[in-house]
């Protein structure tokens, strides 16, 4: 890296502005050889690439261009731009963002000498076609320069993440490759999501209130059209569960809906909220967000301290005073709770969501041996013979407080999963029920024991059980027509992506991005798609929409095999979804493993992966997604184990496509989409009991001796 400064400029049909943007780096006092400019053309249909053309040739400054054969995104440019930049600092600027000329050396005063990660410079507001002034609302003027000038001692506020803006920004090039760049799911507000993923890297934030840029394209809307909607905070904060992303998104909506809102007045209720005007007692916060945006994100908090602890020790593979020092760590950072009576309760799922991304709780080599110690023989060497085969027996309990379901005005019934037939799982055989007719419940063509009515029985737990046994073979990509097992369904049917009209031109975008050359064949177009849905999506516990995952890029593990089978299915590759109990503690030790999986609620049969057709090679299974983004960028500090996780990741990827591990039970594909938690009879039709949903226990037994 032979540069201090990079500058990068996404650009979309932009060549008056961008005249104007590249004039004003023409005129930089710093030296022209201390920076280069990386511009790309994010499928211009104007004359912005002959511009470009013309000033390569004529200008003196080092230029590069990147052109994109279709529109994108700015994120998208951004991230392509800063990977093939070669600056110790990012300088973002926006292509209608005409720098001062002193921009550059002001930024480079602000970073001299000083440990600093993120420097936002200053943003004036003077549009050719409309002229609306420095600022356009005083919650902007608080932001973009009141709240910054009045935080030198708080270099890593959680504030900062809504006052600095990817419009004019340096951004330290290695914090870059630690985040993954922007996330280009988010349409808006992706510089106020990648702050916060710079933040929780431990990024370090300033303000440079004399590296101006002048803003010269047209104003967007009304002010409040430019903040968030109610769905956008929600996704922000499903993913970064801090109190300031609800409590600065509804200060500022509120206000933006306010006409008599002044500088004063703001900036006055943001000191009293800073006071805790809305504390964590009883949800206030929430409450307030509620009221502003006529909706909040779902927040349940019920679990104490004690209880949030397991759960993320648990969860994360941890111990006790491991989990406690994170979660400590988590409040310190201004993770969302509440406190009723004195007592701090937090939200399981939130929080688990917060320990899955920034846990440090788990060592570098667990996490290496975390993508590599499912792997068997021959995902190991991709021979044949080395593949295993293993006869299977357990047991399935689904287990109950007696006194909630005494407490249940009316009958309850249940849903239970069981182990089906496959080609790679054979001799499936379920005995033992209790109760004794446990199985007249089955229904043959959902492969489901449904509605099952539970009995009160004597002792204190109430438990549903049955045994099983069968074979389950280690799948090995076959490619002779005589030994690809042929199924009788229509292909066809696997073909419908199920997606509504924005939301399948949004994946049809996506699609396009990916997959380039449609001349390529199925199985190697759905190699593309894994690799990239692989490194772009991040798993969170919480189950946000499946349309959402379009927006976001993060998701439970079902949202994601379902967006990875859309994909397929605009490809045109036939594609479906299996279900089942995954043991994902499972090792290849030798002849004889035994595992044991236990979940609240839900049965651990949801867990969901794919398949998909091609006539070479019949129906071939795709493992399940890891997250490689989330474990390499936040939870390890080194850069060489970072590496060292980001190369276990790899090699898993690679064993993961086209092969299945044998650690799993294959089940009903209905069991993520049917309820397997207890259903309630009420005077008003069925419903789910809260108590009694959190107190189900599913627990799975399983001993495997290999054959």
């Amino acid at each position: 890296m032979d540069l201090k400064y990079s500058v990068v400029i996404p650009a979309y049909n932009s060549s008056l502005s961008l005249v104007r943007v590249l004039e004003g780096l023409e005129a930089q006092t710093l030296s022209r050889g201390s920076f280069e400019c990386v511009i790309v053309d994010d499928g211009s249909v104007d004359d912005t690439s002959s511009l470009l053309e013309q000033y390569i040739s004529g200008t003196g400054i080092t230029l590069s261009t990147i052109k994109h054969r279709k529109n994108y995104g700015r994120s998208v440019s951004r991230n392509d731009a800063w990977k093939q930049a070669r600056g110790e600092y990012i300088l973002f600027l926006d292509c209608d963002m005409v720098p001062c000329e002193k921009w550059l050396e002001e930024y480079d005063t602000a970073l001299d000498g000083n440990d600093l990660d993120v420097v936002s410079g200053a943003i004036t507001n003077s549009s050719i076609s409309n002229p609306i002034g420095q600022h356009s609302h005083a919650i902007f003027e608080i932001l973009e320069s009141k709240f910054k000038a009045s935080r030198p001692d708080s270099p890593q506020s959680e504030y900062w993440a809504f006052a600095a803006y990817a419009s004019n920004i340096a951004i330290r090039r290695s914090l870059l490759d630690r985040v993954n760049g922007f996330n280009t799911f988010f349409s808006r507000f992706e510089d106020v999501e990648l702050n916060l993923r710079l933040r929780e890297a431990g990024a370090r934030f300033a303000y440079a209130d004399r590296a101006i840029a002048q803003h010269v394209g047209a104003s967007k809307g009304e002010p409040q059209d430019l903040w968030f909607t109610g769905d956008e905070l929600t996704r922000l904060f499903v993913r970064h569960p801090y109190r300031a992303v609800l409590l600065l998104g509804a200060w500022a909506k509120f206000h933006l809906q306010s006409p008599e809102a002044t500088v004063q007045t703001c900036l006055m209720s943001l000191r009293g909220i800073e006071k805790n005007a809305y504390s964590e007692e009883d949800g206030l916060l929430i409450k307030f967000v509620a009221e502003t945006f006529g909706s909040a994100p779902p927040i349940d908090c019920r679990y104490t301290l004690d209880e949030a602890i397991a759960g993320g020790a648990k969860r994360h593979h941890c111990t006790m005073l491991n989990g406690m020092s994170e979660l400590e760590r988590g409040l310190r950072d201004g993770l969302y709770t509440e406190v009723r009576d004195g007592v701090r309760y937090f939200d399981m799922e939130h929080t688990a969501n917060w320990f899955a991304v920034c846990s440090r709780a788990r060592t570098p080599d667990a996490l290496v041996s975390w993508f590599t110690h499912r792997c068997t023989p021959y995902q190991n060497t991709l021979l044949p013979a080395d593949a295993v085969a293993f006869h299977c027996r357990g047991t399935y309990e689904v287990s109950l407080p007696i006194e909630l379901l005494v407490n249940c005005s009316g009958s309850v019934k249940i849903n239970i999963p069981i182990p089906v037939a496959h080609p790679c799982q054979r001799n499936v055989q379920v005995s033992n029920c209790n109760p004794p007719e446990l199985l007249d419940s089955l229904d043959d063509r959902q492969s489901m024991i449904l509605r099952h009515v539970l009995s009160i029985s004597g002792g204190q737990t109430a438990r549903i059980s049955y045994d099983f046994e069968y074979d389950i073979f280690e799948h090995v990509p076959v490619n002779s027509q005589s030994q690809i097992e042929r199924e009788d369904e229509n292909q066809e049917s696997f073909l419908k992506p199920g997606l509504q009209a924005d939301f399948k031109e949004r994946a049809l975008s996506i699609l396009n991005r990916i997959i380039p050359d449609e001349s390529a064949d199925a199985y190697h177009k759905a190699r593309s798609l894994y690799n990239w849905t692989w490194d772009n999506f991040e798993f969170i516990e919480f189950q946000l929409a499946f349309s959402d995952l379009l927006y976001t890029g993060y998701g439970a593990c079902i949202s994601r095999i379902k967006l990875f089978i859309s994909l397929l299915r605009l490809a045109g590759i036939p594609s479906r979804e299996q279900s089942g109990v995954f043991f994902g503690d499972g090792i290849y030790t030798g002849r004889s493993m035994s595992y044991f999986q236990q979940t609240n609620a839900s049965t651990p049969f949801m867990h969901t992966w794919a398949e998909f057709y091609t006539p070479e090679f019949g129906w071939t299974p795709v493992s399940e997604f890891e997250a490689p983004t989330r474990v390499n960028s936040i939870a390890v500090l080194s850069d060489d184990d970072r590496q060292k996780v980001v190369r276990g990741s790899r090699r898993r990827c690679r064993s993961a496509f086209g092969s299945l591990d044998p650690f799993r039970i294959y089940g009903s594909t209905q069991a993520n989409r049917l309820p397997t938690y207890p259903i309630v009879k009420t005077d008003k039709g069925w419903h789910t009991d809260p108590d009694l949903t959190a107190a189900t226990l599913h627990t799975v037994h399983c001993h495997m001796d290999q054959i």
